[in-house]
């Protein structure tokens, strides 16, 4: 065999190599993207989970909110008030940021950050008598926020 010979299998010898170089390039290639989008998909259920979770704890406090309100605890309620629309603030804000909540539910939240403000301008500082108007006023409040959180919870708790 001569030189020829010797250079078609160091030719052909090449040719399997880069063949299954690029054949390992290609399956590492896949791989990376498979362990992206796995990566991707945990992020979003643990992001999930904890906007849930969180969901639940401002349904809790809505319905300290509404007990204090219903038991006439002005000075309970108006801390509840007070923490609440903070919270409610930063969650409308965070999971929209990371879409986990939709803009319909971003705009339900909006409304009911504004009826916990309007809930703390009605609450009397001073512990006097609130008229049975005003008492029913911030009870509807309550309930609308009641029932944003709690819809926004439930549907982060069992995602489709």
């Amino acid at each position: 065999m001569g030189w020829g010979g010797a250079l078609s299998v160091a030719s052909a010898l090449r040719w399997i190599f880069d063949v299954v170089a690029f054949a390992l390039t290609l399956a590492s290639y896949f791989k990376v993207q498979s362990v992206k989008a796995a990566e991707k998909r945990m992020r979003h259920t643990l992001l999930n989970r904890m906007a849930s979770q969180q969901f639940s704890g401002l349904a809790a406090r809505a319905e300290s909110l509404t007990l204090s309100v219903r038991s006439r605890e002005w000075k309970r309620g108006a801390q509840e008030a007070v923490q609440l629309k903070g919270e409610l603030t930063s969650a409308e804000s965070s999971w929209k940021k990371e879409k986990l909540i939709a803009a319909d539910e971003s705009d339900r939240l909006k409304v009911a950050i504004r009826e916990v403000e309007l809930i703390l301008q009605v609450m009397p500082i001073e512990p006097h008598d609130v008229t049975g108007e005003q008492t029913q006023a911030m009870m509807a409040g309550c309930d609308f926020l009641l029932r944003v959180v709690n819809e926004i919870a439930g549907r982060l708790k069992y995602p489709d």
